[in-house]
């Protein structure tokens, strides 16, 4: 159960509508929601007599994962309590984040790029989706001869296939065409420590209406601390881009060729 206080009982008009999502039991953790200032920010507003912001953000309490819980995401076990996680049908949740693109489209400030190719080969936990800026402000477009280079410093998200968790962070990418068609191109990557790494006086504004979206859809926003935390116990991960000691992050979000 979720207990709201507030200072004054017209506080809780800037929460109708906000939806709190229920914790996932493969967890097997309780999840509790802490209001940030932003929440008090609205509520005083209101109180006021002001249209508080739409976008409100949510602050998770720092989450210990179980070893089972972890071995299942290593396994690739489609896991979670309500659907289609609890179908254990990855296809189902493609689907699903599908959805989710389609909602994220609907901002005209942004392009979305998803990829639901596994980066053309082998198998990725999650689903890469590039965010950038629709009027190609955070872009640099070269042209050599017949070959057009455009370089991108955007927003990377990660969705993951196989629970409702997702995280995101600065990132950058470029893709090279000749005649209109592709000969190269770099995809780009985060890590636990990229959340911070872009432009805030740029992204903010869009980076709320992401995380109102993938909330809209049950989607938990996992944090760098929990994120960063190595592997107490044995485990093998199939993955290229392991760094040392497995963490937390790796188990989440893993690609093998």
């Amino acid at each position: 159960m979720i207990n709201l206080a507030t200072e004054n009982k017209v506080c809780l008009r800037a929460v109708v509508g906000l939806k709190f999502t229920a914790f996932n039991s493969a967890t097997a953790h309780t999840l509790t929601v802490a209001l940030q200032s932003s929440l008090w920010s609205a509520c005083r507003a209101t109180a006021r007599g002001q249209a508080p912001s739409r976008y409100l953000t949510l602050k998770t309490k720092l989450m210990n994962y179980s070893k089972e819980f972890l071995q299942k995401l290593v396994n690739e076990k489609v896991t979670g309590d309500f659907y289609p996680f609890n179908s254990g049908d990855i296809n189902k949740v493609e689907d699903y984040i599908k959805q989710i693109v389609g909602r994220l489209k609907k901002n005209d400030r942004i392009n979305v790029e998803p990829d639901f190719t596994n980066y053309g080969s082998g198998f990725a936990s999650y689903v890469p989706i590039r965010i950038s800026k629709r009027n190609n402000s955070d872009s640099i477009i070269s042209t050599d001869k017949n070959k057009i280079t455009k370089s991108t410093t955007g927003i990377l998200l990660f969705v993951s296939k196989l629970t409702p968790y997702w995280y995101y962070g600065g990132s950058e990418w470029s893709i090279t065409t000749k005649n209109g068609k592709t000969i190269s191109s770099f995809t780009g990557y985060i890590f636990p420590e990229h959340i911070n790494k872009y432009d805030k006086t740029k992204w903010d504004r869009d980076i709320e209406k992401i995380k109102y979206t993938l909330n809209h859809f049950n989607y938990n926003l996992l944090t760098e601390q929990e994120l960063k935390k190595q592997i107490d116990f044995e485990i093998e991960i199939a993955g290229n881009l392991i760094q040392g000691k497995p963490r937390v992050f790796d188990c989440f979000f893993h690609w093998e060729d």
